[in-house]
């Protein structure tokens, strides 16, 4: 059965209205993990973000927080990703009621898909992947809005939708599958009509026209470039990240295990393993009864798996649960599939009662596991630690970062226009060239050319010793990860003041800084800075960070003779990390020395 058309919108308002409010109640509060911190901060100064550098989102995103504005503006990119998630999830259901799928199956569908760990994780932080589904969703409904009506119009539709897309995320090209099957189905149509031809790549080439936003944006040289753009071949070298060329095809082998069942954990816990059961069946379904259907569908989930495949290693594992959304929107189709031959065929009150008690039991059970992993309107980690961090250095201190959960949250703030006088260079990053020319424009007072002389082994640490020997004279210098590298610690010393470890040459006395030390534990935000408080690596990373840090603190002051402020600092680690038992033996010991010295 399905409803008339005011019916349906009644009940996409409805859909729309509660995933909003849902995601936006559990959005986090300010900047947050990942990516969130380096698109926070580009979109908010429009600069150019890490390859391809997703200029639609950056220029919607900020288009929304200038028009919208919601506190802070990371907020409001969050929020962002709350409106277009409960958008796709409002089109989803006008697609499945175009799949020819009855309303109930549609509306629960819907919501399944809505309440998925990976969607609602997308739908409260500033991710560009909201946006990319949402013209997925988009483009399905236009598929299977021109199978109902044969119009070729749709076809033009879907091509200028496609190339518009391009723009949020190159994952969208997976949905080039559909496509090919409109095309192959109307082929001789289009041989025939040259004209059409010429359409079809007016469409295709006109959306690439916001490409013009990347050299824009290069030439800003905001706080976030992240990319050189000199040369129509850099251009062309940014846009197929070049710089991640190594890690096309390394899966393939011994991480090809790894990443089948690092996968199929995933999609279980997506929507539970009865949803997901459930929507390969529905797949299997469609496959065979509606041959074109099938193919359009199973087709984009293979695609967007075997890039996943080709593309990656073993170290982003862990990140790549945020690049299946368009196979769990494939998968969406199945299940609503499945639901709609249930009820369409079950004639038994009863069996139809007890498929609706299964799959809500289950629909609760998704529910309940995806609002603790994504519940984080309290989660204030990134933003604090930033802060924190900031509020550990003195005036024109160079930060150098690690790791984009540190190293973006930092531009955010300074994109805010916090800190200006601080220059953060990333760890990470500075052993390439293009960096190394873009921080030397930005400033040249900091990063000078020679450092593009260095080459051969152990670069990143000739480059960091040489960094650090040009500038530690002229300006306080602080690293967020205590290094290990003999280059690096043979003439330097690294001493840990708060949150963050002050550089200085070695044999340089060191009793003013840890007096600072203790001061800055003192006045830092330290909310909900404990162990098993995050269901999210990155956060939890950034609880160990804290603990290691005071625990660090701790051993200075210790070893410099202030027990009573190491007894302080070691009690600070252990209570964010209460079950770290090297961290109990240092308090334990701080205070017998404590107490014997009282004697």
């Amino acid at each position: 059965m399905q409803f008339n058309h005011q019916k349906q919108i009644i009940i996409v308002v409805i859909l729309f209205a509660l995933f909003f409010i849902l995601y936006s109640l559990t959005a986090a509060p300010g900047v947050y993990d990942g990516d969130s911190g380096e698109i926070s901060a580009g979109v908010l100064k429009l600069g150019l973000l890490h390859p391809t550098g997703f200029p639609l989102y950056a220029l919607t995103g900020r288009l929304f927080i200038s028009l919208i504005p919601f506190g802070e503006p990371a907020f409001g990119l969050n929020i962002f990703s709350a409106l277009v998630t409960a958008a796709t999830v409002s089109i989803l259901f006008f697609a499945l009621q175009k799949f020819n799928i009855s309303t109930i199956p549609s509306i629960s569908t819907s919501a399944i898909f809505g309440l998925g760990q990976t969607i609602w994780s997308h739908a409260g932080t500033a991710q560009v992947y909201s946006l990319t589904l949402l013209f997925a969703t988009i483009l399905f409904y236009l598929f299977f809005t021109w199978l109902k009506n044969t119009k070729r119009v749709y076809i033009f539709f879907y091509i200028g939708i496609l190339g518009l897309a391009l723009g949020t995320h190159i994952l969208i090209l997976t949905m080039s599958v559909p496509l090919f099957v409109m095309l192959w189905t109307e082929k001789k149509y289009f041989v025939t009509n040259l004209s059409k031809i010429l359409i079809i790549m007016i469409l295709m080439a006109a959306p690439l026209g916001q490409y013009v936003y990347i050299p824009i944006a290069y030439q800003k040289q905001t706080i976030v470039t992240l990319g050189e753009i000199t040369s129509f071949a850099g251009f062309i070298d940014y846009l197929t990240q070049r710089d991640y060329s190594s890690k096309i095809i390394s899966r393939i082998g011994i991480q090809t295990y790894d990443f089948i069942s690092h996968v199929l954990k995933l999609f279980g816990s997506e929507f539970t393993w009865i949803f997901f059961v459930v929507g390969l069946l529905g797949l299997i379904i469609i496959f065979r009864r509606k041959r074109k259907i099938g193919i359009a569908l199973c087709g984009t989930g293979i695609f967007n798996l075997l890039v996943m495949f080709f593309y990656g290693n073993n170290a982003d594992l862990e990140i790549l649960y945020r690049y299946f959304f368009i196979s769990y929107l494939v998968l969406s189709f199945g299940i609503a599939q499945v639901l709609h031959e249930a009820i369409s065929h079950t004639r038994k009150q009863k069996f139809l009662v007890l498929i609706a008690a299964v799959f809500t039991l289950a629909a609760v059970n998704l529910f309940q596991n995806s609002y603790k992993t994504n519940d984080r309107h309290n989660h204030y980690i990134v933003a604090d630690l930033t802060n924190n961090i900031l509020n550990s250095t003195d005036a024109n201190a160079i930060i150098l970062s690690s790791g984009d959960t540190l190293t973006g949250p930092l531009w955010y703030a300074k994109a805010k226009g916090s800190r200006n006088d601080v220059v953060v260079i990333d760890t990470n990053l500075v052993t390439l060239d293009w960096y190394i020319r873009n921080q030397n424009r930005q400033h040249p007072d900091v990063v000078s050319q020679d450092l593009l002389t260095i080459t051969g082994e152990e670069k990143q640490a000739r480059l960091l010793s040489t960094l650090i020997s040009n500038n530690i004279t002229e300006r306080p210098i602080y690293i967020t990860s205590l290094p290990s590298n003999p280059i690096l610690t043979k003439d330097f010393e690294f001493i840990p003041i708060g949150v963050v470890n002050r550089v200085i040459k070695r044999g340089q006395p060191i009793d003013n800084l840890l007096t600072d030390a203790k001061k800055n534990w003192d006045k830092y935000n330290l909310r909900n800075v404990q162990t098993d408080y995050y269901r999210n690596s990155f956060l939890e990373q950034l609880v160990l960070y804290y603990s290691i840090m005071a625990n660090n603190s701790g051993i200075y002051q210790l070893n410099n003779g202030h027990l009573g402020d190491a007894v302080a600092l070691f009690e600070k680690s252990l209570a964010m990390n209460p079950n770290n038992k090297n961290f109990q033996k240092n308090l334990d010991y701080a205070n017998q020395l404590l107490r014997e010295g009282s004697r």
